[in-house]
């Protein structure tokens, strides 16, 4: 029962490992790593390398002393852990900004004058009209 639990545990923490590795790699084209990821590539990199490896080899310890279903158990280690790998990848990327601005997108010649009146009505009293329930 250890084993199981070791081998489980071993794959939750290669499976973000490998998630911020990959992510901090660039691999894919239209996103990028998060700025933190960016700003501390080096070092999140080789930790997350020196986790991805200690989970591996403690998964495959746990697989090998699990005494029935071997291929059952390295399988759904592997495939939790890959689970877990493209989580973490999708939290640590961000789409790529092509230079875009929202900012320099055209008003409509209307838009001014709507802020102006709406400036305006927010800044009256208004009486309710009708009973109240």
């Amino acid at each position: 029962m250890a084993a199981l639990a070791i081998a489980f545990a071993a794959s939750l923490l290669a499976g973000p490992s490998m998630g911020i590795i990959a992510a901090s790699a660039g691999w894919v084209q239209g996103v990028r790593p998060r700025q933190f990821l960016r700003e501390c590539r080096p070092l999140l990199r080789r930790c997350a390398f020196g986790f991805a490896s200690m989970g591996l080899v403690l998964g495959a310890v746990g697989v090998a002393e699990a005494d029935r279903l071997q291929a059952a158990l390295g399988s759904t280690c592997a495939a939790a852990a890959f689970l877990v790998a493209i989580a973490t990848w999708l939290l640590l990327v961000e789409p790529e900004d092509e230079g875009d601005e929202p900012n320099g997108l055209d008003e409509p010649k209307w838009w001014p004058q709507f802020e102006a009146d709406l400036a305006d009505w927010t800044r009256q009293t208004r009486i309710p009209v009708g009973p109240r329930l």
